[in-house]
């Protein structure tokens, strides 16, 4: 589930539909059985899965600023400053146009909502650097990268410290709740969690996701080929906040599921036993 990390995430794992898209993606339609932004044949649209995104746009564009920031050092590499501030424009744009269409997975109510919004922040620099001539990989160096550079920055103590939020009982209590909601399904752009208990020696809990919300919007995106790139995120988070992640298996690589496993390590690298 979302890491809810103090440093700016773009994903847990991260992404990212289409010009004026008047869709809300993942929303199924019951007159054409696909996923869309629900026209009038939906009858399963609710006004909010319309309006949630639209209606907090200046908050998400806030965001969007700041993710910029730390991408421009890595853009840098390709273009000089007048070009920066047009690339700059120009993903602001294409995000403004991604926002109608992100997929609704529960709003304030969803541990995964931010998840998705910075995905759809990943994919407006994904289109726009693809249109510029990026290649996949230097569009996943810049924001692997840019997102380690970011975190390092951060004195290793302090992330320590903040890593072990994510063992205290109340927050397993908590993602055991919210796969337990997951497995309900309501929304088709969502993940579908299970909850892991630790065994008390290999590791001290995690989750099986079956379904990723990432992996869905990027694929329906066009734009899959970023997603191992922004599965290594994972990882890179781990490491800065000493989490211990281990993991076999991912759905972006067509497994059956994404096997996360974390081990609670020392401030010196080690397991705490």
């Amino acid at each position: 589930m979302s890491r809810k990390k103090v440093i700016i995430p773009l994903v847990s794992a991260t992404v990212v539909v289409g010009a004026l898209a008047v869709v809300t993606l993942f929303k199924k339609n019951q007159a054409c059985k696909a996923f869309c932004a629900g026209c009038n044949g939906c009858k399963n649209l609710q006004d909010k899965s319309v309006s949630y995104y639209v209606d907090k746009e200046a908050l998400l564009l806030k965001d969007l600023q700041k993710n910029q920031k730390i991408f421009r050092p890595a853009l840098a590499r390709y273009y000089d400053e007048v070009e920066l501030d047009a690339i700059v424009d120009e993903t602001k744009a294409e995000f403004q146009r991604l926002v109608v269409g992100i997929p609704y997975i529960g709003g304030d109510q969803s541990p995964m909502t931010e998840d998705i919004e910075q995905a759809a922040m990943a994919l407006a620099l994904y289109r726009v650097q693809k249109r510029h001539g990026r290649t996949t990989q230097e569009v996943g160096e810049i924001i692997t990268g840019s997102i380690q550079r970011e975190i390092e920055g951060y004195p290793k103590w302090l992330r320590h410290i903040i890593g072990g939020k994510f063992f205290t009982e109340k927050y397993k209590r908590e993602q055991r709740d919210n796969c337990a909601e997951s497995q309900k399904r309501e929304y088709a752009g969502n993940w579908v969690s299970f909850y892991v208990e630790g065994d008390g020696t290999a590791f001290d809990y995690g989750f099986d996701h079956t379904e990723c919300g990432i992996v869905k919007y990027m694929t329906v995106n066009g734009a899959s080929d970023i997603i191992p790139y922004l599965c290594s995120l994972d990882f890179i988070y781990s490491d800065a906040f000493d989490e211990g992640l281990t993991r076999t298996t991912t759905l972006a690589e067509n497994g059956p599921r994404c096997d996360f496993r974390y081990k609670r390590k020392g401030q010196d690298g080690e397991g705490i036993a």
